[in-house]
């Protein structure tokens, strides 16, 4: 935990978070909206300067960063909504 509050800390420091939402259809067709998410903003990582890109990367913050931004492709799989398979008894 304290790693993770440690890293969060890292990226507002920084600036890189941006607020993010994501919108879907329910398997009622009814829209939803998960909203109050922060995401690493990918520009603002590109313009840090060489010694906080340096910091992020000894610290093992910079991998981490990768990783959620990678996650963030798969995002849309997740918005899919779910639908019981048709022949769920047999």
């Amino acid at each position: 935990m304290r790693r993770t509050q440690e890293f969060a800390r890292q990226l507002a420091d920084l600036n890189l978070l941006k607020s993010w939402a994501i919108q879907t259809n329910g398997v009622d067709g009814q829209p939803q909206i998960l909203d109050g998410l922060s995401i690493v903003d990918a520009r603002k990582l590109a313009q840090l300067p060489d010694e906080a890109v340096l910091s992020l990367f000894r610290s093992g913050a910079l991998a981490w960063i990768h990783a959620h931004l990678l996650s963030l492709g798969t995002v849309p799989a997740l918005t899919v909504p779910a639908v019981a398979p048709a022949n769920a008894d047999a």
